[in-house]
């Protein structure tokens, strides 16, 4: 992780959250805890920008490194190496306290409506408590906004007066989300926001989402393994694949015309409501390596029904294949130079490239 003396500031301004070569790994360590036997790479140099007012859906296997991936871009792990910008700020290179006055602005969804709550406190007292920690608002004026709050989300005011056990999960996901309004930020991670509610339950939440973007002109990472939510509330989508970013489109684009195979076999497997339509289903064989022994080259390679030589050996980078979408696999390699303005690099380049980037990872 870069600690300049100050903060570095990039320049585009419809980018609202942007990540360079982020990594996270965490330590393997023998029985007595006193040697690093290896390195689990949670999230593995991914580069993505999210801009603002859209929504960003972040898709793929259980295990793949989503939710540690939006963790740390909020802060809440640090980053083994990598950058983090917000609004132009390197909020990575920030000390504790200039990093709590950016956390307003910052704020996420978790996945478990109830034990993100603290069920010794009741509502009113833990949206309290997040106003008056960061003066929001004056003391006098608390009650009115968490009223407003409450209303915001679908609740009642009464409600502030009731602890998190006396809702449904519905009503305690609101509760979350009011949290989360409270500071009015400007970009929200959603950790799988439905994904332990009814079914009957997730498109009022998502609804109530959608609902409060346009109001407030909020920013999305929407992480979760439903396609067919991410379908219906994204602007583009990522697809992510044992900790790397393996394809990043237009919704439109990853789900009419995906490029990845690893893409193709998610859209495969997306429930059609025709019981006379059929689908060419792709099985994908094997189990998803284990992130601590990766596979070299492309680490999907040992499930691609494409698979080609090479990619058991070069390491593919994520490159634009034309009008915004992105794609990291050899079989498109050949699109590259046109769409760069630049020569591709050589499988040499490239697998140099990756054996730095472990190298370096291991030194850490």
């Amino acid at each position: 992780m870069t600690n300049p003396e100050k903060p570095v500031k990039t320049t585009d301004e419809q980018v609202l959250v942007e990540t360079r070569h982020l990594c996270k790994s965490y330590p393997i360590r023998s029985r007595f805890f006193t040697r690093i036997e290896g390195w689990v790479k949670a999230v593995d140099d991914v580069s993505l920008a999210i801009h603002r007012g859209e929504t960003l859906g972040l898709v793929g296997e259980s295990g793949c490194g989503k939710t540690t991936l939006g963790h740390c871009i909020l802060q809440l792990i640090p980053v083994t190496s990598g950058q983090v910008f917000f609004e132009g700020i390197e909020i990575t290179a920030l000390d504790k306290t200039e990093l709590r006055r950016m956390r307003k602005d910052m704020q996420i969804i978790f996945q478990d409506p109830f034990s993100s709550l603290n069920p010794r406190m009741t509502v009113g007292g833990m949206l309290r408590e997040v106003l008056s920690f960061h003066n929001i608002v004056e003391r006098s004026r608390m009650k009115e906004q968490v009223d407003e709050l409450l209303k915001t989300v679908g609740l009642s005011p009464s409600h502030a007066y009731r602890y998190p056990h006396e809702f449904s999960g519905g009503q305690r996901q609101r509760i979350g989300i009011a949290r989360a309004l409270a500071l009015e930020p400007k970009f929200i991670v959603c950790d799988e926001p439905i994904s332990a509610l009814d079914v009957s339950i997730q498109s009022q939440i998502l609804n109530l989402l959608q609902q409060l973007q346009e109001q407030y002109q909020l920013t999305y990472l929407f992480i979760a393994h439903d396609l067919a939510v991410v379908e219906h509330i994204s602007n583009r989508v990522a697809v992510m694949y044992l900790g790397r970013i393996v394809e990043i489109a237009d919704y439109r684009q990853i789900y009419e015309s995906p490029l990845h195979p690893y893409t193709h076999a998610l859209m495969s497997a997306v429930p059609v409501p025709d019981p006379k339509a059929k689908r060419d289903r792709i099985v994908l064989s094997g189990e998803v390596p284990d992130p601590s022994q990766a596979p070299s080259g492309c680490a999907f390679h040992p499930r691609c029904p494409e698979v080609m030589p090479e990619c058991a050996s070069v390491a593919p980078m994520l490159r634009e294949h034309g009008d915004g979408h992105k794609v990291s696999c050899l079989k498109y390699s050949a699109s590259w130079p046109e769409q760069r303005g630049a020569s591709s690099p050589t499988p040499g380049e490239e697998a140099l490239a990756a054996s730095t980037r472990t190298g370096a990872l291991a030194d850490d």
